[in-house]
């Protein structure tokens, strides 16, 4: 909201992932936080059946959540197991970016899966746009294609995928970004206000 492109400020759900999976809320300039500060969790979230033959176990005891289907230590396990041995998940992004057709496959996967909990997400909370911070869906166009179709098949709420559904700004950058934001928001809110105590140095 603070560097973004002028859509996100109205309303926004922004979708991480990566080695987690999670979300944040924002409306008229607020974050959501809730009272335990638990707003976004959405890890858990069933993807529903059909869509994952020999689903990942989940850190929660059941199989199927968003996270361990879509998680970058899951896309290496699903690489390894079609015979695609790499020594990290951006090894395995490189590979779809170099046209490795398995890697890609694995990739368009993925994005047809975020997709499915975008369209929840973009049901439950109907914002202006829901940003979606996926290397996959920044970077290669024919997996925010098949985001966007998943949003388009299942979503009730989004009538315009291509509008309401965008990939992140900062692609590749994010995490710093995000850092920087949380300082400064803080820098904004009370300009003159105190910082926060650094923990002393031993």
């Amino acid at each position: 909201q603070l560097f973004g492109e002028a859509s996100t400020r109205a309303s926004t759900v922004l979708l991480f992932v990566g080695a987690v999976v999670d979300a944040a809320f924002a409306s008229s300039g607020a974050m959501h936080l809730g009272p335990r500060s638990g707003a976004g969790s959405v890890a858990h979230l069933p993807l529903g059946s059909g869509g994952s033959g020999g689903a990942e176990p989940c850190s929660c005891g059941r199989t199927g959540c968003l996270q361990s289907e879509v998680s970058e230590r899951a896309m290496v396990r699903r690489a390894a197991e079609q015979g695609l041995i790499v020594g990290s998940f951006t090894e395995l992004l490189d590979r779809a970016l170099a046209g490795d057709a398995r890697a890609l496959a694995l990739f368009r996967r993925r994005a047809r899966l975020v997709g499915r909990g975008a369209a929840l997400l973009l049901d439950m909370f109907d914002p202006e746009v829901l940003v979606v911070v996926e290397p996959g869906a920044g970077r290669i166009p024919e997996c925010l294609a098949d985001l966007r179709a998943e949003v388009a098949e299942r979503s009730w709420v989004c009538e315009d995928p291509e509008r309401a559904v965008v990939p992140s700004s900062f692609t590749g950058s994010v995490l710093a970004t995000a850092g920087g934001a949380v300082a400064l928001g803080a820098l904004y809110t009370d300009p003159l206000g105190p910082w926060p105590a650094l923990p002393a140095v031993s």
